[in-house]
């Protein structure tokens, strides 16, 4: 079964990539194949921390459109701890419960220990509102200011 590990990335030290790789591992130890976003980012610090770097408002549909092309062609999906709290992450688990998908938390214990098990989660629609307000409503007014100069 192919598996998207979602979870939290912005404001998170190296964009939580340790715990990407960590979710991988073990999910393929256990027999997964899984698409890891951390691994497709695959970028360099000064990417990071450049102009449009990952996690800055320009650059996040870009990702969202390449992660959401792997998302549809899985199986299922494996939210990361503090997933509820991701705009990417809860937009993530919407296309994946609308496509009928089974779902999993994989939970990190203190002690290090993880653990797999199936979640009834369902998407945080007040925070992909937030998120689609933040970068559609800026686009949509510029858009309605250019259709405005257009007819006059």
């Amino acid at each position: 079964m192919k598996v998207y590990i979602a979870g939290p990335m912005t404001g998170i030290d190296e964009y939580n990539f340790p715990a990407f790789f960590e979710a991988e591992e073990y999910l393929e130890a256990l027999g997964f194949e899984t698409v890891n976003p951390a691994r497709l980012d695959a970028v360099t610090a000064e990417e990071i921390e450049g102009p449009g770097g990952l996690g800055e408002g320009s650059m996040l549909p870009a990702y969202l459109r390449r992660d959401f092309r792997e998302l549809v062609e899985c199986d299922g999906i494996v939210l990361l701890d503090g997933w509820r709290w991701s705009p990417g992450a809860n937009a993530e688990l919407a296309v994946a419960r609308w496509l009928g998908f089974k779902a999993w938390h994989l939970r990190k214990y203190p002690s290090g220990l993880l653990e797999l098990e199936p979640a009834a989660a369902l998407p945080n629609v007040v925070i992909i509102n937030e998120t689609w307000q933040r970068f559609t409503l800026p686009i949509w007014r510029e858009q309605k200011r250019e259709d405005k100069e257009q007819c006059a």
